[in-house]
């Protein structure tokens, strides 16, 4: 489904911008000036395209052979390079990319870890090196530059240096020193790396830009050669971007506009980049075929696989694994809204590492532990018909209403991110067993303190003059969720996972140096949890008290003590904070008296203001996406109108873009009975499977696993929650299983070729 719902989105995208380039630009010029180009014309722009084609190759040679610290020969790397190439056209660009290379590679001993983190550092160098050279560009052209997005600038600083911040916190508290950072580590590019890198992405850029040179050189005359120059690069950066088929529509669109501002026709340049596109697609085809040839004769170096019954060490991948998991475990908790025509998206960073560990785990379990499951049958059942629900409704949505952009992008491609999240926790367990799915919570939890101890700082500058940023809502916080209600569930995601770490502290001496920081930890979730003034996030901190209680192991009431603490310091500090207005006021009065305005001002009455009319605005928002959904199930009562079915109505009624606030109503109104019937069924198969758990070895893992159900549960009958990533993540780490005959804390090899510690272990 992922492989057929991302080359669909593709395509779409593709076909749609090649025929608005036709449709605005004519195709009969167009065409014409194709047949017009020479003989010599092609054959040099072929030239310089294979030239680009030979130095990515002989980049991404390098980077293996320097991460992996094999002498790959060439033939092998080349048939290697081709199906990572083919493969990014059908399976998520980069993500495609990556794991074709390292399934290529793995037959030549090379590590999965080399293989996918080259991949990565190729192409986030390559984006740089275009990024960069096509803000220069702009400049160049234009004068300036704009930045139009949610926040602005400040918000986009914002994220980066808290992320910062996140990320050195949690490997301060964390991994500092621990054997799972060591082997993370040991497949870091080094600078001599990075440097030859770039030099070769600048070279095989530049080899790209003669090849549309040579093309548009008869339709220039006249034009200052710097500026086509800083055109195509910003051609070449857009074409690049994952967001069509192989670049088809958005190169031909943008060479249009780009180029044609300098005076270029349009059918020109549209001409010269129908054919760039054409020739690079041609040699990468070529290329693959060649290394089909070469793959059939290459010999294969791994010896044991004829005596394992099909099973086969993968090389490097804890290292891998474990690096996707820390650095997802931080990225969940930063968010980016994406404008679309009618919509927004919400992306966020971590997303790519999800895709990533998705197709990684699956191919971990096909050539490692085939026959196991990692996950338990009730999660993996519960999975298969939420992917059936989600299916079905997407075909049935597709034939009511065609192609709802919202629905393919929001619910199907949402959903295969959710499910690489819970991949992630389940590699996790695969590689580095219980030792280092605690790790992974331990950095979560971590970078969900930092963000929640940076917002309650920026709530307290704000209200004391200090701070004023338009980003930033000093009315109540909301992390970098865009959204207080989606930062409550955060938080509530992250006192379940306190409430684990705390109860599994064993033995007086280990409680007696870590009750401090449960009860510091403790304190900041719960204040920040106030702090977002969200209705929804009371309600669930009350559930997760009770839950929490019950759920209790022995010494019961001493580790409750903590908790209770935590609730009381965090009473206190958030009935204290109202006593910042009266300072906010007071600086303001005198600020006015000098500047001579003695309007009456009371912050506090602003705030519950503010607060009154945002509440009354989205309980009324709320409550009619409810009811619209209850209603436009009655049309469908059995297999509802189709996923994307409540926004295509909306906005053929012409009103704005909203989502039913409401994860029963919106399974009742999009995918019918049926579907919240199957929902349920899945939901409690799982809820049967943790209540079984809840004695066993891993007891208080289920029951954690039952409380951010709860969260789930209880966010979700007023709040669409289906896609929130945090809960996908730690759901995943909670119930995945260790494998048959194996502890909790051992691991299988990470590097067969070359020695590679033991992540479970020091």
């Amino acid at each position: 489904m992922k492989r057929n719902l991302v080359t669909f989105a593709t395509v779409l995208v593709a076909i749609f911008a090649v025929t608005l380039t036709f449709w605005l630009y004519g195709a009969s010029g167009i065409v014409e000036t194709i047949l017009g180009y020479s003989p010599g014309s092609i054959l040099l722009a072929l030239a310089f395209l294979s030239l680009n084609y030979v130095i990515a190759f002989a980049r991404f040679l390098f980077v293996i052979r320097r991460l992996s610290g094999e002498c790959l020969a060439w033939p092998a790397a080349f048939a290697a390079y081709n199906v990572g190439q083919i493969s990014s056209i059908f399976l998520f660009n980069i993500v495609g990319q990556s794991l074709g290379r390292a399934a290529m590679l793995s037959r030549q001993g090379i590590g999965v870890d080399a293989s996918v983190v080259g991949t990565y550092v190729e192409r986030l160098v390559a984006t740089a090196v275009l990024g960069l050279s096509a803000v220069f560009a702009a400049i160049l052209l234009f004068g300036t530059i704009g930045l139009t997005f949610e926040g602005g600038f400040d918000y986009l600083l914002a994220v980066t240096l808290s992320l910062t911040i996140a990320a050195c916190f949690a490997w301060l508290l964390v991994l500092r020193g621990r054997q799972e950072w060591r082997v993370c580590t040991s497949i870091v590019p080094t600078g001599s790396l990075l440097w030859l890198t770039v030099l070769l992405t600048v070279i095989a850029q530049i080899a790209m830009g003669a090849a549309y040179w040579v093309l548009l050189s008869p339709h220039t005359a006249g034009i200052d050669a710097g500026q086509i120059a800083a055109a195509l690069v910003i051609v070449m950066f857009t074409s690049s971007l994952p967001i069509s088929f192989s670049g088809w529509g958005i190169r031909e669109l943008s060479a249009a506009k780009a180029l044609g501002l300098l005076g270029v026709l349009p059918t020109a340049a549209v001409a010269s980049a129908l054919t760039i596109g054409t020739i690079s697609l041609v040699i990468p085809l070529i290329g693959a075929a060649l290394s089909a040839i070469l793959a059939r004769v290459l010999p294969d170096r791994r010896r044991s696989e004829a005596n394992t019954a099909g099973r086969v060490a993968v090389p490097g991948a804890a290292a891998l694994v474990l690096i996707l998991a820390f650095a997802t475990a931080i990225l969940v908790l930063f968010q980016v809204r994406v404008p679309f025509e009618n919509h927004v998206a919400t992306v966020s960073p971590g997303d790519a590492g999800a895709l990533t560990a998705l197709g990684l785990v699956g191919y971990l379990l096909w050539r490692q532990h085939r026959g196991h499951a990692v996950l338990p049958p009730a999660v993996l059942g519960c999975l298969g018909l939420l992917s059936l629900v989600v299916g079905y409704a997407l075909c049935i949505g597709y034939v009511r209403f065609g192609t709802i952009d919202w629905a393919w992008l929001n619910r199907g491609l949402g959903w295969i991110v959710c499910l690489g999240y819970v991949s992630v926790g389940a590699g996790v367990v695969l590689v580095a067993g219980d030792r280092g799915r605690l790790r992974v919570l331990a950095v979560f939890l971590v970078a969900l303190l930092t963000v929640s101890i940076i917002q309650i700082g920026l709530y307290a500058a704000a209200h004391l003059q200090l701070f004023d940023e338009a980003w930033f809502n000093s009315s109540w916080i909301e992390g970098f969720a865009l959204n207080r209600n989606a930062f409550g569930f955060q938080l509530a995601i992250g006192l379940v996972v306190a409430w684990l770490f705390v109860f599994r502290d064993v033995g007086p001496r280990y409680w007696r140096w870590h009750w401090r920081w449960h009860w510091f930890s403790a304190s900041c979730l719960f204040l920040a949890t106030y702090l977002t003034l969200s209705r929804a996030a009371f309600v669930t901190l009350g559930v997760l008290i009770v839950l929490g209680a019950a759920f209790a192991s022995r010494p019961r009431w001493q580790r409750l003590s903590v908790f209770a603490a935590a609730l009381a310091t965090a009473t206190v500090l958030g009935t204290a904070a109202p006593t910042l207005e009266p300072l906010n006021g007071f600086a303001t009065a005198i600020g006015r008296q000098v500047a001579g305005d003695w309007r009456a001002h009371s912050p506090k009455a602003e705030l519950s203001a503010d607060l009154a009319a945002n509440r009354q605005s989205s309980d009324a928002e709320r409550w009619q996406t409810i009811n619209d959904g209850l209603a436009l199930w009655r049309r469908h009562l059995l297999f509802g109108a189709g996923l994307g079915g409540y926004v295509q109505e909306r906005l053929q009624r012409g009103e704005s873009f909203q989502v039913i606030h409401s994860v029963p109503v919106w399974l009742l109104a999009e995918a019918g009975a049926a579907g919240l019937i199957l929902t349920l069924a899945g939901v409690g198969w799982v809820l049967l499977w943790l209540w079984r758990q809840r004695d066993g070895r891993q007891g208080l893992q289920a029951r954690a696993a039952a409380m951010a159900l709860a969260v789930f549960g209880v966010f979700g009958l007023v709040h669409d929650v289906f896609a929130q990533r945090t809960f996908w993540f730690v759901f995943g780490l909670l119930v995945a299983m260790n494998l048959p005959g194996r502890s909790s804390t051992t691991t299988w090899s990470d590097a067969p070729n070359r020695e590679s510690p033991s992540v479970a272990t020091g």
